[in-house]
């Protein structure tokens, strides 16, 4: 197992969430 990789899944589970959020908020917002 790579460090490496699992920093990259990491950071792009982050932006994934982070854009996600962003979404979620907007909607309740409206």
């Amino acid at each position: 197992m790579s460090i490496t990789v699992d920093m990259n899944q990491l950071f792009i589970l982050i932006d994934i969430s982070k854009r996600w959020l962003k979404r979620e908020t907007a909607n309740l917002l409206l």
